[in-house]
């Protein structure tokens, strides 16, 4: 893999879509969930050196205009 490569993947699941970039020595990991119709949960890793140094989650809701 080269740096600034974006591997996409579901992980698996059918409600989710999962990348996996790699960057100047570090990988970010990250995962979007679909949780009905108004909800959505994003999960990012950021690794180096094998180590997590960052994790973020987020919720959120759509909003209808």
């Amino acid at each position: 893999m080269n740096p600034g490569d974006c591997i996409l993947d579901g992980f698996g699941q059918t409600d989710s879509l999962g990348s996996r970039t790699e960057y100047n020595g570090s990988v970010f990991e990250k995962e979007i969930r679909q949780i009905g119709a108004n909800y959505r949960t994003r999960q990012t890793i950021i690794s180096s050196a094998a180590e997590h140094k960052t994790i973020g989650q987020y919720l959120e809701k759509r909003i209808d205009r």
